[in-house]
C-alpha cells in the first residue's frame, strides 16, 4: 500500500479522523486552495483502491503556478503538501472501512438471503465493494462540507436497510408473539376459572336439589306426626310442590338451572314445613285444655315437649345415655373449658338427675353410678343400653302399644334429658372459645368418616394427628372389636379419640334403618353403642344412617335413645370414584362454610386423597372442625343436621 500505510488492524490511528477535521481557517479562506482538485483526487484514489491499484500520493507540476508573494510562498507551498497528505490517507482508511463493513454485511446478507431461498440477489464483494466507493465518492462530490462517515450514512446501502429491516420485522414478530402468547393464556385462565365456577355451580345445585328434597319429605311427614298428636291434622297449609317425591327430580342429568331452581322450589317449601311445626308445638304447648291419649296437654305444657315426646325422651334408655354423656363430658373437659361455671352447672345438673328418685325410678341408678366407662358398656343391666325399652318407648310414640303407666316418671326423666343436653352443649361451647373456634363467624366444616375401621383407618387417623385435625367417625358396630384396622392394644378408634376425634353410631352392619322393624334397629344401635362404648369409654351421641336412609319411625328410635341424626351436605363420592384426585375435586367443588363432608376410611384412595384435602381447605380459609364443634354441641336428639346451616328439627 502507499508509502508503506498500516491498516488499522495493525495499529490505532489517533491522528485525525478526516481531512478536514486538520484544515485550519486560513485554509478555508485561501482561495488558491483548489477543493475541487482535492476532491477530484480523493474519487479517483477511492476508485483505485476498490479495484486493489496501488495508490500514489498526488503530484503537482513543478511549473505549478501560484499567485502569492515571493514572503509567502514557502508557507503556502508546505500548506498545499500538508493538505494532499491527509486526503490521501483519509480516502486509504475510508477504503479500509468501507471493505470491511461490506464484507461483513455481505456474509450476513448471504446468510439471510440463503434461509429465506434468495440467493438469487447476492452479488459478488467486489461489485459491492465498487458500488460502495462509487457511492462514497458521489456522496463526497456532492457534500464537501459533512464527514465522510456522515456522508456514507445518509447516502445508505441497500444491504444495510436490508438488514434493519429484518432485523425490526423480527423484532416486531418477536412482540406479536408475546402479545398472542399472553392473550391465549389470560383466555386459558378465564376458559378454566369459567368451568370450574359452572362446575361448582352444578355440583351445589345437585346437591341442593336432593337434600332439600329429601329434608321436605321427612319434615312433611313429621308435621304430620305433630298436627296428629294435637288432633289438628285439618291445619296443615303447606301445599307439596310438584315432583317433591319424584326420584328423578334431582337427576344428574339435567341442566344445572334446572336443579338449582328445583332446589330453590324445594328449600322454600321445607322452610315452610318447618314454620309450621313450630307453630304447631307453640300451640299445642299454650293449649291447657285438651288432652291426648289420657295425658293431659299441661303436662306436655310444663317440660314443654309433646305426649310422644314424653314417651321417647322420657325412656329409661334416653335417660341413662343422657346421664352418661354428661358423666363422660364432665370427666374429659377438665382444664378445657373457658369458663368454669359450665362444668359447675353440668355437675349439678348430673346430680340433680341422680338424685330424682322418681327420675331414676325402675333403671337400677344411684348417685354412684358411672356410666361413661368402659366397663360400664359391658354391664348388661346398662339401662343406657336396653335395646327392649328403646323399642317400646319408639312404639308407644308411635301410637302402637298405650301410653306408658307412669307418667310421672317418664315426664321426670324427659325433664332431666333436657337439662343435661343443655348443659353438655354448654360446656362444648365454653371448650370452643377456649381453643378459638367460633363457627358463627368462621369458616369451618366437618370432616366425617364412614363404614370403619379397617386396616385404612389407622392411615387416616395418623393423617389426622399428623396434620392437627380432628374429625368424627361414625363406626360399624361389628368392626369396632374384630381387630380390623388395630396393630396393637389400643384400637383404631381409641386412638382417633385420644386425638381429639369423635365416634358415633353407624349401625351394627350398616343396613338401611327404614327396612328394619322397630325392635330390630334399636337392636342394631345399641350394640353398636356398647362396642364404641367397650372401645373408647366414650358414649355415643351421634348416629350416622347408612346411605343417609331414614323415616319418621327411625327419628323416634333415635330420640329414645338420646341421639341426633347427622347426615351430610358434601358427598366425596369416594365409594364410587375410588380416585384420589376425583375425590378431591368433588369435595371442594361443593364445600361451604359450615358444610359436613362425608367420606369413608374403609377406601386407600380416600387416605390418599386427605392430606391434600386438608391442605386445599386450610388454603381456602377454612377451619377443620368436628360435628359437636360445628354446631356448638350435640344435635337434638331426633334433629337431622346437614349442615350448620340446614338442620331440620324434631
Amino acid at each position: 500500500m502507499a508509502r508503506g500505510f498500516r491498516t488499522r488492524k495493525e495499529t490505532e490511528y489517533t491522528g485525525p479522523l478526516f481531512a478536514w477535521d486538520e484544515k485550519t481557517p486560513e485554509a478555508f479562506e485561501d482561495p488558491r486552495a483548489s477543493s475541487a482538485d482535492i476532491r477530484e483526487g480523493v474519487a479517483i484514489e477511492a476508485v483505485e483502491a476498490a479495484a486493489a491499484v496501488p495508490i500514489s500520493s498526488p503530484s503537482y507540476p513543478e511549473d505549478a503556478a501560484f499567485e502569492v508573494s515571493p514572503t509567502e510562498e514557502p508557507a503556502h507551498a508546505h500548506s498545499h503538501a500538508h493538505h494532499a497528505h491527509l486526503h490521501t490517507h483519509a480516502a486509504e482508511t475510508e477504503v479500509i472501512d468501507l471493505a470491511a463493513e461490506f464484507v461483513d454485511l455481505d456474509s450476513a446478507f448471504l446468510a439471510d438471503s440463503s434461509s429465506q431461498g434468495g440467493s438469487s440477489a447476492r452479488k459478488t464483494d467486489a461489485a459491492d465493494a465498487a458500488a460502495a466507493t462509487t457511492a462514497s465518492a458521489d456522496a463526497a462530490t456532492s457534500r464537501p462540507d459533512l464527514p465522510h462517515r456522515s456522508r456514507r450514512a445518509s447516502s445508505g446501502s441497500p444491504r444495510r436497510h436490508h438488514t434493519v429491516n429484518q432485523a425490526s420485522r423480527r423484532r416486531h414478530g418477536k412482540r406479536f408473539v408475546a402479545i398472542i402468547a399472553i392473550v391465549v393464556i389470560l383466555a386459558l385462565v378465564l376458559i378454566t376459572g369459567g368451568a370450574l365456577a359452572g362446575y361448582r355451580y352444578y355440583r351445589l345445585a345437585i346437591s341442593d336439589c336432593m337434600h332439600y328434597q329429601y329434608a321436605y319429605q321427612q319434615s312433611r311427614a313429621h308435621l304430620e306426626a305433630v298436627a296428629a298428636e294435637i288432633d289438628n291434622a285439618g291445619d296443615i297449609t303447606v301445599s307439596e310442590p310438584s315432583g317433591i317425591y319424584d326420584d328423578s327430580s334431582c337427576n344428574a342429568k339435567q341442566l344445572p338451572t334446572t336443579l338449582a331452581g328445583r332446589a330453590h322450589k324445594f328449600k322454600t317449601a321445607w322452610q315452610q314445613v318447618e314454620t309450621e311445626i313450630t307453630d304447631l308445638r307453640k300451640q299445642a304447648s299454650s293449649d291447657s285444655t285438651s288432652t291426648t291419649s289420657g295425658t293431659t296437654s299441661s303436662s306436655a305444657a310444663g317440660t314443654g315437649l309433646l305426649p310422644m315426646d314424653l314417651n321417647l325422651s322420657g325412656s329409661t334408655t334416653a335417660f341413662a345415655n343422657a346421664i352418661a354423656t354428661a358423666q363422660w363430658t364432665l370427666d374429659s373437659s377438665k382444664d378445657t373449658v373457658a369458663d368454669s361455671s359450665t362444668r359447675i352447672k353440668l355437675q349439678r345438673a348430673i346430680e340433680s338427675a341422680l338424685a330424682d328418685a322418681t327420675a331414676v325410678q325402675g333403671t337400677q341408678l344411684s348417685a354412684d353410678t358411672d356410666l361413661a366407662t368402659r366397663d360400664a358398656a359391658a354391664d348388661t343391666a346398662n339401662p343406657a343400653l336396653d335395646a327392649t325399652a328403646v323399642a317400646k318407648s319408639a312404639d308407644t310414640a308411635s301410637g302402637s302399644l298405650p301410653l306408658q303407666i307412669e307418667s310421672s316418671a317418664v315426664r321426670a326423666r324427659a325433664g332431666h334429658v333436657k337439662a343435661l343436653n343443655k348443659a353438655v352443649n354448654a360446656v362444648i361451647k365454653s371448650q370452643n372459645r377456649k381453643l378459638g373456634i367460633d363457627c358463627s363467624v368462621q369458616k369451618c366444616v366437618a370432616l366425617t368418616f364412614d363404614d370403619g375401621p379397617n386396616e385404612v383407618s389407622p392411615q387416616v387417623v395418623q393423617t389426622l394427628q399428623h396434620e392437627g385435625v380432628q374429625a368424627t367417625f361414625f363406626a360399624v358396630g361389628q368392626t369396632v372389636n374384630s381387630g380390623a384396622g388395630s396393630g396393637d392394644d389400643d384400637s383404631t378408634m381409641a386412638k382417633a379419640l385420644a386425638t381429639g376425634s369423635v365416634i358415633g353410631d353407624h349401625t351394627w352392619n350398616h343396613t338401611d334403618l327404614p327396612s328394619m322393624s322397630s325392635a330390630d334397629r334399636a337392636q342394631q344401635l345399641v350394640d353398636t353403642n356398647r362396642a364404641v362404648q367397650s372401645a373408647t369409654g366414650q358414649p355415643v351421641r351421634l348416629l350416622r344412617p347408612p346411605h343417609g336412609a331414614f323415616d319418621e319411625a327411625s327419628r323416634r328410635t333415635a330420640v329414645a335413645m338420646n341421639l341426633g341424626l347427622v347426615d351430610y351436605d358434601v358427598d366425596s363420592y369416594d365409594w364410587k370414584s375410588l380416585n384420589a384426585l376425583k375425590t378431591r375435586e368433588k369435595i371442594l367443588a361443593q364445600v361451604r362454610p359450615g358444610s359436613i363432608v362425608l367420606m369413608h376410611d374403609i377406601h386407600q384412595s380416600t387416605a390418599d386423597a386427605l392430606p391434600d384435602v386438608i391442605h386445599d381447605l386450610r388454603r381456602l380459609g377454612f377451619t377443620l372442625v368436628t360435628v359437636p364443634q360445628l354446631l356448638d354441641g350435640y344435635p337434638a336428639p331426633g334433629e337431622v343436621v346437614y349442615s350448620r346451616d340446614m338442620r331440620v328439627q324434631w
